[in-house]
C-alpha cells in the first residue's frame, strides 16, 4: 500500500531546488528528498541487530540498533526514544511521585512545627520521612531508565560517545545551558528528564554543524520548489515533517556567549509562515492562478490552502493540456510541466550539451568505423588518404582502369588566376602581344630620356658663355 502523501520514486533533490543550496551558506542537515533509512539490511542479506524492550507486563517491543545515519536519521532515533518513554509512560509516573513527595513534604513540615506531637504523630513522621526516601529513589530510578534505554537502542561503537555526552552534560558543572550561559551555581543537573533535551543536541552535533537550524529555515524559504512530478498533498506533508524536525536542530543560541537577544532558531514555523512557504515553492503559473482565484489575502490555515492548491493545479494542468493541443496542431513546439517551460529530452543525470562547431571536428573514430561514411573503391587503391571524402561514383580523379582523369577548366575559370599555367593559342597570343607593347614602351621611354638629356647639356653649355662674357 501506498500513502498519497508519499514522493514519486525517482525523485532528486535538483528536481526539488530552485539552485545548489551549498551556495547559501552551506547544505541544510536535512533535504527535501529523504535519504534511505541507516536502518536498511546488512549487505549479506541479514536483518539489521534489534533490540528487544520490554512496556509492560504483556507487552515488549523490538527495535533496530543505530549504528550510522545522517541528521534525519538521528531526529528518527530521537523519536524512537521519545515513543518508548511515551509508551512505558515514564514522564507521568515521575510528575506522579514528584505530587507524592509535595505533599508529604507538606505533611512533614506541618508536623515538625508544632510544639507538642503525640505518639501518632511521631509514628507518622517517621513514616513519610521513610517514605519520602522510597519516593526519591523511584523518581531517580525513572530518570535513569529514561537515558538507559537511549543507550540500548545505539551501537557498540557508539556507546561510549553517548556516555561522554551525559557526563559532560549531566554530571558535570561546567556544563553550558540551552541559551549561551555558563553554569555559575555549582550544582549539576544531573539524570533528570529535563537533561534529556541537551544531550540530544549534542549527539545531533555529531552529524550536523552548530547553525543546523538557521541553514535548515534558509532552506525551506529560498530554495524548495514543487517539482513537475511532485503533488501538492506530497509537497504539503514533506515541508510539514521537515518543519517539525527543526525542533531537533542544534541552532547558534545554544553556543556559549551567544548574544541575549539572538533570537532561537531551532523553533517551528507557524502555519501562518508555513503557508507562505508552501506558496513561495509554487511556479510563477500556479501562484498566479491561485491568487487570481482566491484575491490577495493571507493564508492561515495549511489543510484549507491544501485543498484550494489542489483545484488550481488541477485548473492549471487543463488548460496547459488545452494550450498544448492548440499548439500541436499549429505545428508550434509544446511546452510541458507547471512552470511553462519546454520538457527537455535529456535526463538530469546527463551532461549539459555543447554548442555544435562548424566544420568537420576531431573525433577518435576513425572515418571508417563511422556509420554511413562514404567511401571511393578508386581512391582507396590509388590515393587512400582522400578515399572517405566522396563515393566511387563521384569520384573525378580516377578512371575505372586506374588512370587520372583529365579536368575540363570552365570558361570562367580562365579569368581567375593561375590561368598563365595553362596553355592554349590564345593565351600564347596574349602574352606575345604584351612583349610586344612592353617593347614599345620601353623604346619610347629611352628616347624620352636621351632628348632630355640633350636639352640639359645645350642649357648648361649657354649659361657657361653667359658667365664668360660678364667677366669680360
Amino acid at each position: 500500500m501506498k500513502l498519497r502523501t508519499a514522493l514519486p520514486s525517482g525523485l532528486t533533490n535538483k528536481m526539488c531546488e530552485r539552485f545548489d543550496p551549498s551556495r547559501m551558506g552551506g547544505a541544510p542537515p536535512i533535504r527535501f528528498v529523504p535519504t534511505t533509512s541507516a536502518f536498511s539490511k546488512k549487505e549479506d542479506g541479514e536483518e539489521p541487530d534489534q533490540v528487544k524492550i520490554t512496556i509492560s507486563s504483556k507487552v515488549s517491543k523490538y527495535y533496530n540498533v543505530f549504528k550510522e545515519g545522517n541528521a534525519e536519521d538521528v531526529i528518527n532515533l530521537i523519536r524512537t526514544h521519545e515513543g518508548i518513554i511515551a509508551d512505558k509512560k515514564l514522564k507521568e509516573q515521575h510528575e506522579i511521585i514528584a505530587a507524592l513527595v509535595t505533599n508529604k513534604k507538606a505533611r512533614l513540615t506541618k508536623l515538625t512545627q508544632q510544639a507538642k506531637r503525640t505518639e501518632s504523630e511521631k509514628e507518622e513522621v517517621k513514616s513519610i520521612e521513610l517514605g519520602l526516601k522510597e519516593y526519591k529513589t523511584q523518581a531517580k530510578q525513572l530518570n535513569e531508565e529514561a537515558f538507559d534505554f537511549f543507550e540500548k537502542l545505539l551501537d557498540q561503537s557508539l556507546v561510549a560517545e553517548w556516555q561522554e555526552i551525559v557526563k559532560l552534560e549531566c554530571e558535570s558543572v561546567d556544563y553550558v545551558d540551552l541559551k549561551g550561559r555558563k553554569n555559575t551555581s555549582g550544582h549539576k543537573r544531573g539524570k533528570v528528564f529535563t537533561a534529556l533535551a541537551p544531550c540530544y543536541y549534542k549527539v545531533m552535533l555529531l552529524v550536523c554543524t552548530q547553525d543546523a537550524a538557521e541553514k535548515m529555515k534558509r532552506y525551506m524559504t529560498t530554495t524548495v520548489r514543487l517539482a513537475d512530478v511532485v503533488k501538492i498533498v506530497q509537497q504539503v506533508s514533506r515541508l510539514e515533517n521537515m518543519n517539525q524536525m527543526i525542533k531537533y536542530l542544534p541552532c547558534l543560541k545554544h553556543m556559549e556567549g551567544s548574544p541575549d537577544n539572538l533570537p532561537t532558531m531551532n523553533s517551528q514555523f507557524s502555519e501562518l509562515e508555513m503557508c507562505t512557504n508552501l506558496i513561495a515553492t509554487l511556479p510563477m503559473k500556479m501562484s498566479t492562478a491561485y491568487y487570481t482565484r482566491k484575491g490577495q489575502h493571507f493564508p492561515t490555515s495549511m489543510k484549507k490552502l491544501e485543498e484550494d492548491l489542489i483545484l488550481t493545479e488541477a485548473q492549471v494542468q487543463r488548460q496547459d493540456k488545452i494550450i498544448n493541443e492548440l499548439r500541436s496542431k499549429a505545428g508550434l513546439p509544446v511546452s510541458g510541466g507547471l512552470d511553462g517551460k519546454k520538457k527537455a529530452s535529456m535526463k538530469s543525470t546527463d551532461p549539459i550539451p555543447k554548442k555544435a562547431k562548424k566544420g568537420t571536428g576531431k573525433s577518435l573514430i576513425a572515418n571508417s568505423e563511422k556509420p554511413n561514411s562514404k567511401l571511393c573503391q578508386l581512391c582507396a587503391k590509388y590515393s587512400p588518404g582522400v578515399k572517405n571524402t566522396h563515393n566511387t561514383a563521384q569520384c573525378r580523379k580516377w578512371n575505372a582502369d586506374g588512370s587520372e582523369q583529365r579536368r575540363a577548366y570552365k570558361s570562367s575559370y580562365s579569368k581567375n588566376t593561375n590561368s598563365h599555367e595553362r596553355e592554349g593559342e590564345d593565351v600564347m597570343e596574349a602574352f606575345a602581344q604584351m612583349r610586344k607593347e612592353i617593347k614599345s614602351l620601353c623604346k619610347s621611354f629611352k628616347r624620352k630620356q636621351k632628348k632630355r638629356s640633350k636639352k640639359r647639356k645645350s642649357y648648361e653649355s649657354s649659361d657657361d658663355s653667359d658667365s664668360a662674357s660678364d667677366s669680360e
